[in-house]
């Protein structure tokens, strides 16, 4: 049911490749020259400086990203939700978990996030062992 894979994915990788994040370019004012464009010289007999960053516009471009649940792990997440009783509001805690894109960072393992996919991982196992015979939904394709 794919529970193996999204533990797996956290446990093992801290989520890293179940979070696909989209990157942004946004226009800000120039860092280096203070938006500016240039560098005052302090001689006058020399000219000011043309900022190497922005090239004399005042403006820099800042990359930002947001982070989404890649789409075969999202998968998982959907076929989950929708064959397993009572499991939607654990799988959106999980969603929300890999959203988050706290891989690398201290808040990564907690027990709070640890509980959700042991939660998980529970009503799954609980389903496939009381429901064995069951075949999986014919909307799920395996891609």
């Amino acid at each position: 049911m794919g529970v193996t894979r999204l533990s797996y994915e956290f446990y093992n990788n801290g989520n890293c490749n179940a979070c696909e994040r989209i990157y942004e370019q946004t226009t800000c004012q120039c860092y280096d020259c203070g938006g500016n464009g240039y560098f005052a010289s302090y001689d006058e007999d020399e000219e000011d400086t043309e900022c190497t960053t922005c090239y004399g516009s005042g403006e820099a471009e800042d990359e930002d990203y947001r982070c989404q649940v890649d789409e075969f792990y999202n998968g998982f997440l959907n076929l989950i939700k929708r064959s397993v009783p009572d499991t939607f509001a654990i799988t959106e805690k999980i969603h929300g978990i890999i959203a988050s894109d706290s891989y690398g960072d201290h808040t990564q393992y907690t027990d709070h996030r640890n509980q959700a996919y042991v939660e998980l991982m529970d009503r799954v196992m609980h389903y496939v062992t009381t429901n064995e015979d069951k075949e999986i939904p014919t909307w799920y394709t395996r891609d």
